[in-house]
Formats: C-alpha cells, sequence, structure tokens
C-alpha cells in the first residue's frame, strides 16, 4: 500500500467559519456568563435581521410540544448580528422551530451536538420555511486537517482526508478518539466542490458537542466526488429496480457497480492507517448521503460487528427492486454484534421524492430478517431536500443515537 501525506496540516481559525456569501456562518462569539440562561442552552444567530425571534420545540416520536419562548437577546457577534438565546430541555424535546410571527424555519434537531442556529441571509425555503443551519457557539480550536493518498484498487489513488479536533495530540497514546469515516469527503468541512454550495459541517457539529461536554471525534472523508463515485458507490447486490433506467443512463459509459471494493478498500487500507498512526479506541462509525447512503447501508449489513454505528441519510435504496433487499438481508446473519443504524430521508424535492418510498421500507425488511428493533431507527421530514444543508442538521441527530449521548 502506497501512501503519500499529501496536505500535512490544514487548520482553520476558531470563530473563522466563512462560506459562501448565501450561507455565510455567524462568528464564534462567547456569550457573558450573566445573561446565559440556566440549563442547557440553544443560541440563533439572527441574519435574518428578524425583529424578534420565538423557539418553540416538540418531541418526533411523542408529539408533546411547547408553548412558544421569546429568545432573550444575548449579544452582538463578530459580524454584527445580533443573538438570541434560551433554555431548552433536550431530554424532553428533540426538535426546535424558529419564527418571528409570520416566517419560520423547518423542524431542527435539537441535541449536545446542535446548540448554535442561524439563517442565511438569502436562504432558501423549502415548503414555505428557511432552513436553518448550524454553527459553534462559543470557544472551541477547529482542529485541523490531514489529507493522504492511498491506492484504491482500480489503479488509482483516493484523497482520504482526516480532521482532528482541537486538543488532540499524537503524543497523548492513553487519550483515544472515536472514529466517523465517511464517503464524500469534499463536503464534510467545506464547500470547494460541492455543487449545493453547502457543507456538512461535521467539524461544527463535533466542536459544538465538546463545547456541551461531548468527546472529541476524529473524522475520516474519503473523497468521492469524480467520474467514479457512481461505480464506487453502487454495491451489486441484484435486480434493479423496474423504474431504474439502464446503468451506463445513470453511471456514464462506464458505469459498473462496484460498491464491494470501496467496501474493501475501507475495511483494508482506510481503517487500519488511521487505527496506526492515529490514536483511536475501539468505536467506530460509518456515514454517507445519497449514493453514499446506499454504500454505507450495505457496508453496515456486511460488517455488523465491526462498526457501532452507522449513518443512512437520503439513501439511494431506489435504485434495487424491493425484492432484491428482502432476498439480500434474508441471507444476512444478525444474530452477533449489529450497528446502530440511522436512517434519514426527506420528500420535498424531485431525488428525494424517489428514494423516500424505498427508504421508509428498509427498516421493516431489516427486523423482517432478524435485525434488532433497538437498533434502528427511520426519520422522515417532508420539507427535507437532498442537498448537504439539510444533511448538516440531521448529521446532529445520527450522532446522537449512534453514540447515545
Amino acid at each position: 500500500m502506497t501512501v503519500t501525506v499529501k496536505k500535512a496540516a490544514e487548520e482553520k481559525t476558531p470563530g473563522d467559519d466563512t462560506k459562501p456569501e448565501d450561507e455565510t456562518k455567524p462568528g464564534d462569539d462567547t456569550k457573558p456568563e450573566d445573561k446565559k440562561p440556566q440549563g442547557f442552552t440553544i443560541y440563533f444567530a439572527n441574519n435574518k435581521k428578524w425583529t424578534e425571534v420565538n423557539a418553540t420545540f416538540f418531541n418526533r416520536e411523542t408529539g408533546e410540544k411547547s408553548e412558544p419562548v421569546k429568545m432573550q437577546f444575548a449579544e452582538q457577534n463578530s459580524k454584527g448580528e445580533d443573538v438570541y438565546c434560551t433554555a431548552a430541555d433536550i431530554d424532553k424535546y428533540d426538535r426546535v422551530v424558529f419564527d418571528n410571527g409570520t416566517d419560520k424555519t423547518t423542524d431542527t434537531p435539537v441535541n449536545k451536538a446542535s446548540s448554535g442556529f442561524y439563517i442565511a441571509s438569502n436562504a432558501a425555503q423549502f415548503n414555505g420555511k428557511f432552513l436553518a443551519g448550524v454553527y459553534t457557539h462559543g470557544e472551541q480550536g477547529a482542529g485541523k486537517i490531514e489529507s493522504v493518498e492511498l491506492d484504491y484498487h482500480d489503479g488509482y489513488e483516493k484523497t482520504v482526508k482526516i480532521w482532528t479536533p482541537d486538543g488532540y495530540d499524537p503524543e497523548d497514546t492513553e487519550k483515544k478518539y472515536s472514529v466517523l469515516y465517511m464517503s464524500d469527503g469534499q463536503s464534510l468541512f467545506g464547500t470547494e466542490g460541492v455543487r449545493s454550495a453547502r457543507e456538512w459541517c461535521c467539524d461544527e457539529t463535533v466542536r459544538t458537542l465538546m463545547n456541551n461536554g461531548g468527546d472529541g471525534i476524529i473524522i475520516v472523508g474519503i473523497v468521492t466526488n469524480d467520474e467514479n463515485r457512481f461505480n464506487e458507490l453502487t454495491p451489486a447486490i441484484g435486480k434493479l429496480s423496474p423504474e431504474m433506467p439502464d446503468l451506463e443512463a445513470i453511471g456514464g459509459a462506464n458505469a459498473s457497480l462496484s460498491g464491494e471494493k470501496f467496501s474493501d478498500f475501507l475495511v483494508n487500507d482506510v481503517i487500519p492507517y488511521v487505527e496506526k498512526n492515529y490514536n483511536t479506541n475501539s468505536v467506530r462509525g460509518f456515514a454517507g448521503s445519497s449514493n453514499g447512503g446506499l454504500e454505507a447501508f450495505y457496508i453496515g449489513m456486511e460488517h455488523p460487528g465491526l462498526f457501532s454505528y452507522i449513518g443512512v441519510i437520503s439513501p439511494a435504496m431506489d435504485f434495487f427492486a424491493s425484492e432484491t433487499w428482502d432476498e439480500y438481508l434474508s441471507k444476512k446473519d444478525f444474530s452477533g454484534d449489529t450497528a446502530r443504524v440511522y436512517i434519514y430521508c426527506g420528500n420535498q424535492d424531485f431525488i428525494e421524492k424517489l428514494q423516500h418510498d424505498a427508504t421508509a421500507e428498509i427498516e421493516g425488511k431489516m427486523k423482517k430478517a432478524g435485525y434488532p428493533a433497538d437498533k434502528v431507527v427511520t426519520v422522515l421530514d417532508n420539507d427535507g431536500a437532498h442537498n448537504e444543508g439539510f444533511w448538516a442538521i440531521y448529521f446532529t441527530e445520527m450522532l446522537k443515537f449512534g453514540l447515545q449521548f
């Protein structure tokens, strides 16, 4: 295996979370202690310059809902935006909606990994609601990114980005970190090469979790944004869906189903490299979106004891026929160790609508095949679109389910 270190260190300055104009994040400013509400606190940076900001909390499973809470002014951040705050009972509620009496946001997960929110100045609306972005409120170093090139099975190299949180010390071998492996490493920590000009905000999410007392996590992103993406992230498990066009129409002239090679690359090359060169513990996760979500599901089913949790985000489950999934899962043995599987899909745009029904059905198929019912959850959002903005807010909940914080 050839390893080429491409970029030894790439470090952002705390508070410098600048995105493209339509997705500029608030500065990371510490709120004065005398203004902070008691208990867990959430913050809203008022990019839209609303005259008032209200927060309504509810529980996704029980439907229990709070009365609207008028958020109080906390400070003005370094970008000149007013920041509001309020206490949040995250043991009781797992969703928040922000409004100004007229406009409001989509339902937004709230937990220890998501306590800073904002709306970009010209953010798009989904079903008449604004998408709330997430940012790190408070002081937390930006961490470091290292990039390496690893030999892939088809004769080319793949870039792997490894983010370590602030405080990570390679010399401190006593302190171990869990690792989350992900596809689409190009959109996890920034927007370069991302069509939607949005990102997953993985580093901001972990920084927020650390600010709220959680452990740091190493994030490993495998870059999958070139012409090989379809091939790499689509396993050959059986008959395609009748609604699907032929492979060439989907993946180009060289289309093939070779997700097995990507799985082998992850298990046999990426994980051993990371565990040899970084201070890691035994807790591993894998997550991806779209075809990456399909591949994440496949990897979780192929290696049920290797990972602690799997994130299946807006997955292309519709690519295969319903009976293909039944047959595939029926051949698996889930009597031993299995990962916690978090499944999410929206239903707002064309791609999410295509994938919605097949995604909604997969949990039932898993349970029928013997997968432990308490280790899988499906979250559906009718307002959700197929982009990194929605994946960022549900990424926080995936971590909560996977790591049980």
